[in-house]
């Protein structure tokens, strides 16, 4: 009986890979496992490296590999030419994250583009919301949730979606969609401005707590992806499935820390 669920499990993954195989739209994937240094790389092929900045962060052993634990008062990562996530396009960005109600900073800036989107929190994570905003230097637009749906100290999966086709942002949490927003008023969004990681821009909006892993797509996510995404990291298997296929062969990652 072991035995048969175990080939039924790998069976539903090894089709979980041949659905997601063929997309490859994907501009950075930072899998944070370097577990020492001071840069994470971009296993996208985009050779975007995450530079490790301020005190920097801390490399924090998991039951397998590493995250990045930031103390929400002096570190960052800084990732510069990203001209990957400007123009007016369709992109999915996923993040996946731990972190505690005990912000120091009352908005702490989770993720920033330049003035092209970024997502924050406020009150200190207590209250408030999490916002994903999308911005084209004139009108800001996006969406909310609460923000202790995500700053209670336990793994998440925040993926934020921007569907340019019909002009609205969605918001998923561990995969469920909790929120979404029109941005048809935003125009097209700058492709200048550094990627910037636990901070606003380095000075300050500090975030507190570990990131596990960041991966961005430039095109629309669906729901049912967003779910097998999930589901394969609480299985426990390691690269996304897309990623687990080279020229029509399986090769399996080592399983990961979620």
């Amino acid at each position: 009986m072991k035995k048969l669920n175990l080939l039924l499990i790998s069976f539903a993954l090894l089709l979980t890979c041949f659905i997601q195989i063929t997309y490859g739209d994907m501009v950075g994937y930072w899998k944070f496992n370097e577990g020492t240094g001071t840069n994470a790389y971009d296993s996208s092929g985009g050779g975007h490296t995450a530079v490790l900045s301020g005190a920097p962060a801390s490399w924090v052993a998991e039951q397998i590999g590493y995250s990045l634990e930031h103390n929400g008062t002096s570190d960052y990562e800084t990732i510069t030419h990203f001209a990957s996530l400007g123009s007016d396009v369709s992109r999915t960005i996923n993040l996946w994250c731990k972190l505690p109600g005990d912000q120091p900073q009352a908005s702490p800036f989770l993720l920033k583009k330049g003035t092209t989107f970024y997502i924050y929190g406020a009150n200190n994570g207590n209250s408030g919301g999490l916002s994903f905003v999308i911005y084209d230097g004139i009108t800001p637009a996006g969406a909310n949730i609460p923000c202790t749906s995500v700053f209670d100290d336990t793994r998440h999966m925040l993926t934020m979606v921007i569907d340019r086709e019909v002009q609205k942002v969605h918001v998923y949490l561990d995969a469920v969609l909790v929120a979404s927003g029109d941005v048809s008023t935003v125009g097209d969004v700058s492709s200048t401005g550094n990627l910037i990681l636990a901070s606003f821009d380095g000075t300050g909006y500090w975030t507190k707590g570990h990131y596990l892993e960041i991966f961005i797509e430039n095109r629309v996510l669906s729901q049912a992806e967003i779910t097998a995404i999930y589901s394969n990291r609480k299985i426990g298997w390691g690269v996304p499935p897309w990623k687990q296929l080279s020229w029509g062969k399986l090769s399996w990652g080592s399983a990961k820390r979620y």
